[in-house]
């Protein structure tokens, strides 16, 4: 009786399942496959229904792009379509039950290697890369979405035309086509259209960047002159990182990296839509990033805090602190009620925690450095209008704060509480054949440092800038079209009105290829610190004389006071410590006018010198018992002009008077820049772009550098008066006149030396708020010249299938160092190789979710000029000073992996490798040598 009630439970049972399984199984996906662009159908595309490491279903598209699977059971599921010339689409989380249609859109592979771009027109009309008439470069999130880095710098080392250094693991300097700096902002970053860059300093710093890396949708680097479009600090390209729109990449991702270097990064990114018509979008994305940085002491620094540092710092153990820290976060809001209207609201947020490297004081350590950014876009059709503000904040509330970043060699805090207001509109109209693009930017930047910056210019450092624009683009012919512009500024910190004018002509040889030929005059306006900076950099740079960092004066510039005895050095004034009237006094420029007071003071300077300064500790102690010996002669003497010589010098070069010229004005610096290019898709799978370029560039004053010389006893002739009256006066205490004058000789011989080495003044300027006493004052000049640089960058990507790709670059510059600005003791230089190249070999499989890239770099070695970081030796830097060897050949090995997992298709893992030969070697003078890094990643999307 109970087995057959058994026997009847269990056939119910399986006709219960072999009822729903054959319910189930009569689940079908069926739906159209088309070309995203147009929307034609696209046949004899495989469609493949993946679950986990099965496929459970496939079927191949009619002419007409329809396809049908049938036999699923209920479930989600990965489709993924492939067509021969298409990349493949893959859709996850497909959630089939029943009859369920699902649509799909294909790429051509010749479109990924065309795309969309709108950098080029400052987002009034997007264009195909060959339709326009510039180097554009586009770096898709395709390309790094699976391979993890610090930064986006690792993105774009294989850009042509871009030159990266990197002082460690998150920071870094990116220009286009050469003459990079430690502290660089040569190249305009964007972020969604607004400015990237720290606003008052004007120098970009990725670390400081709102926003995450899975929020990037596209990053477009403009090579070459923008100004026409773009204005001032545009000269020498644009970087542009364009995020996700929350209507096309909706979803969750959370991701987790770690790495060597003790790193560790945390992301996360969601975004939604909501509204009766789903006409609201919104997202929001936030990072938290720590490491330990790549390990260096710069040989420039003191072992201890000098007195200039703040209490509870001053004459503390100088130790860096290679602890990374990094957090961001970002939030929008768009509203889009129709086709034609949009507003987007976007407000961001980021920290920062790391060394930074700058040109005029060294390497600071960045402690709570936060930068904070608000922006409203509106378009309507084809007007659009943006208003933000950027601000940020070193970590430091005074001068006197010990919570933030402060400089390395000095110990004093870094005060910046800048800001930055923008306000943008802009009209696209179309004439008949005329497509005009006009716009008006006003820019309002507010440098605030509490005095750490700005020192005794705080208060009167606002900088407003207006500019106008107009760009026209013409078809002079079918196949030929003139782009023409013309922007104009104004700043009020500088004289006159600055004009950009930009001419182009595109010729498009068929629909895959083009030629186009320009020439750009463009210009960048001095930052605020360059005008307003007033900082000490070294209190102790010679006994008696701090160097002093101090932009030039707006509109006026630097001039020297010729007011003195005009058979001095022609008339230039001098100020010196040792003199009875103090440094506040100008006087005559000859060295004796301090020799009183320097003989009162010179056995304090010499116990404070360094033994090195002696050439040993028993040399030292020779010495000051030498002067103790002869202090009672030296302090009686009253020498003049007559008996020792003065020598003007800066740095350990001797100068003239002739030589020494006031310093006008800064001014806006002009680069003309003429431009050939070639792109091509050839046979829609390679795609070649050659770009040639020859610029007169005016930008070319140095980064910072000392305007007054020092006054300094000539040797010979002090030599000389120390031997004649030491022996007089040992003579006339009864020495023998023989023993008297060998003596004499010695002491002369001993003491001379050191004397001649010490500065006894500096030279006066007229300006007694930033030059009042005796300090060696460093500052920026205007252009002092032009020089004519050319190069070329090729670039070729072969998009062999759907799932392998070879890409090569090449970079040539013609030209690195510059004698002739600066002479052969202290050239410009460029900062950036002369050769840069590159290769890449990718590999994507959206059937089973594998995927590696493996890659290489080269850079050739090259010399620096940047401020204090330079490698050019002794002169012009001071005696003593440690030297930075120049930067070294690199030939450097990337590989990185993904898969996603079969078992879990939102789930993928990636690793990268950057620099696999471990090559230590720094990318700039006066940082870390760069080792390997290892990062890996799981990253979740639900």
């Amino acid at each position: 009786m109970a087995r057959n009630i058994v026997r009847r439970l269990v056939a119910v049972m399986m006709l219960l399942v072999a009822v729903r399984t054959a319910s189930a199984q009569g689940s079908a996906l069926s739906g159209k496959v088309t070309n995203n662009e147009g929307g034609a159908p696209v046949g004899a595309a495989n469609v493949q229904v993946v679950s986990g490491m099965a496929v459970s279903g496939k079927a191949t598209s009619a002419d007409d792009g329809s396809y049908r699977v049938t036999g699923l059971v209920d479930g989600t599921y990965t489709v993924i379509v492939t067509r021969i010339g298409y990349s493949a689409r893959r859709l996850d989380r497909v959630a089939v039950k029943g009859a369920t249609t699902l649509n799909a859109t294909m790429v051509e592979l010749a479109a990924t290697l065309n795309r969309v771009v709108t950098t080029a027109t400052r987002g009034a009309t997007p264009q195909k890369e060959l339709d326009i008439p510039a180097a554009l470069s586009v770096i898709s999130s395709e390309s790094f979405e699976n391979k993890p880095a610090p930064t986006i710098g690792a993105y774009l080392s294989q850009v042509p035309g871009l030159s990266i250094s990197s002082g460690g693991i998150l920071q870094s300097n990116i220009v286009s086509r050469g003459f990079n700096n430690a502290f660089s902002g040569a190249m305009l970053n964007l972020q969604d259209y607004r400015f990237a860059g720290v606003p008052s300093l004007r120098v970009n710093v990725p670390a400081l960047y709102s926003g995450t890396r899975d929020d990037i949708d596209r990053i477009e680097v403009l090579n070459g002159p923008a100004s026409s479009l773009y204005g001032p600090n545009s000269a020498n390209g644009v970087l542009h990182i364009i995020t996700k729109s929350p209507f096309t990449s909706q979803g969750t991702t959370v991701s987790v990296e770690g790495g060597n270097q003790s790193l560790f990064k945390g992301g996360l990114r969601h975004a939604g839509v909501f509204g009766a018509n789903k006409e609201w979008g919104y997202k929001f994305s936030g990072e938290y990033f720590t490491a330990q940085d790549f390990k260096y002491n710069d040989p420039n620094e003191p072992a201890t805090f000098p007195s200039a540092a703040p209490a509870g710092r001053a004459g503390k153990p100088l130790t860096r602190d290679f602890a990374l820290r990094r957090y961001t976060g970002e939030g929008r809001l768009d509203y889009r009620p129709s086709e034609h209207l949009e507003n987007i609201v976007t407000a961001g947020y980021s920290q920062f925690s790391g060394i930074e490297v700058t040109t005029a004081f060294g390497a600071a350590q960045g402690k709570n450095w936060t930068f904070m950014n608000f922006q409203d876009r509106f378009k309507y059709k084809n007007f659009f209008a943006q208003v933000f503000l950027n601000a940020n904040n070193s970590g430091n509330d005074g001068p006197k704060d010990l919570n933030g970043t402060y400089y390395l060699r000095t110990g004093i805090p870094v005060v910046d509480k800048s800001s930055v207001l923008v306000g943008q509109v802009q009209q696209t109209v179309n004439i008949a054949d005329w497509k005009l693009i006009g716009g008006i930017d006003y820019i309002s930047t507010a440098p605030r440092s509490e005095g750490t910056i700005f020192g005794r210019n705080e208060g009167s450092t606002d900088i407003h800038e207006t500019g106008a624009y107009l760009q026209a683009a013409y078809p002079l012919a079918k196949d030929l079209e003139l782009t023409a512009a013309i922007r104009g500024d104004r700043n009020d910190q500088i004289i006159g009105t600055q004009f950009s004018p930009r001419v182009a002509f595109t010729y498009k040889q068929n629909a895959n290829s083009n030629w186009r030929a320009s020439f750009s005059r463009a210009f960048n306006s001095p930052a605020s610190f360059s005008f307003f900076l007033d900082q000490v950099s070294n209190p102790n740079q010679a006994p008696g004389f701090a160097l002093r960092a101090v932009g030039s004066p707006p509109k006026t510039g630097w001039q020297f006071n010729r007011t003195c005895d005009a058979s001095i050095n022609a008339g230039i004034c001098m100020r010196s410590p040792f003199v009875a009237g103090g440094p506040g006094t100008p006087l005559s420029s000859a060295a004796t006018n301090a020799f009183p007071g320097f003989i009162s003071q010179l056995t304090a300077i010499a116990t404070s010198l360094p033994v090195s300064s002696f050439g040993g500790a028993a040399q030292k102690a020779g010495f000051l018992g030498l002067l103790g010996q002869m202090m009672p002669i030296l302090s009686t003497l009253q020498p003049t002009p007559a008996n020792i010589g003065t020598v003007l010098r800066i740095g350990s070069a001797a100068v003239t008077p002739a030589s020494v010229r006031d310093a006008g004005p800064l001014n806006a610096s002009f680069n003309n820049t003429w431009e050939i290019g070639y792109k091509a898709i050839i046979k829609e799978r390679i795609r070649v772009a050659v770009d040639a370029w020859y610029q007169l560039r005016g930008d070319v004053g140095a980064p910072i550098g000392q305007l007054n010389p020092l006054v300094f006893y000539d040797p010979a002739t002090l030599g000389a008066y120390l031997g004649g009256r030491i022996g007089a006066a040992l003579a006339a205490q009864g020495m023998p006149a023989a023993q008297a004058g060998a003596t004499a000789a010695a002491a002369a011989g001993a003491l001379t030396p050191l004397m001649a080495a010490l500065p006894q003044g500096s030279l006066a300027l007229t300006n007694a708020l930033l030059a009042g006493d005796q300090s060696i004052i460093a500052t920026y000049t205007a252009g002092i010249g032009t020089v004519d640089v050319r190069g070329y960058d090729v670039a070729v990507d072969w998009q062999v299938d759907d799932k392998w790709l070879v890409a090569a670059t090449y970079s040539n510059q013609g030209k690195i160092v510059f004698p002739e600005i600066g002479g052969t003791l202290n050239p410009l230089m460029s900062n950036s190789p002369k050769h840069r190249a590159s290769g890449t070999i990718r590999y994507t499989n959206e059937s089973n979710g594998l995927g590696w890239e493996f890659g290489t770099r080269y850079s050739d070695a090259f010399p620096v000029n940047s401020g204090l970081l330079n490698s050019l030796g002794t002169p012009p830097n001071p005696t003593g000073t440690m030297l930075y060897p120049a930067v070294r050949v690199q030939t450097l090995f990337d590989a990185s992996a993904s898969w996603r997992l079969p078992i879990q298709p939102k789930v993928v893992w990636s690793l990268s490798i950057s620099n696999i030969n471990d090559q230590g070697l720094a990318t700039f003078v006066g940082t870390a040598p760069i080792g390997r890094l290892i990062m890996t990643r799981l990253q979740y999307t639900f």
